[in-house]
């Protein structure tokens, strides 16, 4: 009776386990996240979070068409973490590329200031 049981109690645990309904709308925000972080210039700031993002969401897809919902959906959400954290790297990258851009210009404003005002003393 215990062996049945047991039996029963992981068929039950089993069964629970593979019918996790798929989240496509989760495979869809991952990948939408991909690509705004492609867009955004990852390839150049962040490739290491773009090419986690890009390999959570491959391993995903194959996840969803084995029907594995519970997995698919853990990697879609690695994915898009991955991906906004990409896209969080890049746009701080570009944010400081202007800030030293605008530095050097004011720099060089500064200096046209001063070579204009000695010369007109």
């Amino acid at each position: 009776m215990k062996k049945l049981t047991l039996a029963v109690a992981t068929l039950a645990g089993l069964a629970a386990c593979a019918s996790v309904p798929l989240d496509t709308s989760a495979l869809d925000r991952a990948s939408s996240a991909v690509d705004r972080a492609n867009d955004a210039g990852s390839v150049e700031y962040a490739p290491l979070e773009l090419r986690a993002a890009r390999e959570k969401l491959a391993e995903a897809r194959i996840a969803a068409e084995e029907r594995n919902g519970d997995l698919a959906n853990r990697l879609a959400a690695e994915s898009l973490v991955s991906a906004e954290l990409a896209l969080a790297k890049s746009d701080a990258a570009r944010a400081r590329e202007r800030t030293r851009a605008q530095r050097e210009s004011n720099q060089q404003l500064r200096q046209e200031l001063q070579t204009d005002s000695g010369r007109e003393q």
